[in-house]
């Protein structure tokens, strides 16, 4: 499916809805716009941390949660390129089939499955002392529909309020030509943070087509009395 605006509209086009995902566009602060990954990460700081050992850190992240990590389909796993709409910025997302990686931020993606007893303490007493690896390095993700499409919705393993950050993948036509992008929103309205493709040269020509379109006069009504 084709759509006609990419992410580099944003500002002058705010609110306006994308075909495809029907991803809502705002315009917003800039700390809005932080590598996601790491506002996943911030989101899991709720209560106090306890340091971990390097043996009970590897512990957390070992083979036996195999079973419990979410995997990214193979449509969506690889290395995308995005020109930031606000600061300009080339920026880059991999995804791996359990890991999302934003601009060399890191984050395990996990189930519910590895939910324990000792998180769910946690999420009920801020108080309570957290794993320090999971806050950093865990993510919840999980399938959500909506806007027509399916998305990858993740936040932090100790978040209890908010939205996370949400991943679909889309076309998109650039210069005459459909591509694959991953769209990355934010919350309850899925308000686009950025769009990226598979090279950073569609990244690239994407930004200028969106900057050029943005840029043109609106239509003027021949039939206007001078």
């Amino acid at each position: 499916m084709q759509r006609k605006i990419t992410a580099l509209a944003l500002v002058g086009l705010a609110g306006m809805t994308l075909a495809g995902c029907g991803v809502q566009h705002h315009a917003s602060s800039p700390q809005h716009h932080a590598t996601p990954t790491k506002k996943v990460a911030q989101k899991n700081k709720a209560g106090n941390s306890v340091a971990l050992s390097s043996k009970q850190a590897a512990h957390t992240s070992s083979s036996s949660d195999q079973g419990k990590q979410f995997a990214f389909p193979q449509n969506m796993q690889g290395t995308w390129y995005g020109v930031d709409p606000f600061d300009g910025k080339m920026h880059t997302l991999v995804i791996k089939e359990n890991q999302l990686t934003e601009d060399g931020h890191t984050l395990q993606c996990m189930t519910m499955k590895a939910w324990t007893p000792e998180d769910e303490s946690i999420i009920n007493n801020p108080q309570a002392a957290q794993n320090t690896w999971k806050q950093d390095h865990w993510g919840k993700a999980q399938w959500m529909d909506a806007q027509g499409h399916r998305w990858v919705n993740v936040r932090g393993w100790y978040q209890s309020a908010g939205d996370g950050e949400s991943y679909c993948l889309d076309q998109e036509n650039v210069n005459g030509q459909n591509v694959p992008v991953i769209i990355e929103a934010s919350g309850a309205m899925f308000s686009t943070d950025n769009t990226y493709y598979r090279s950073q040269s569609l990244a690239e020509q994407a930004a200028t087509q969106s900057s050029s379109s943005s840029q043109q006069p609106a239509d003027q009504d021949d039939n206007d009395d001078d």
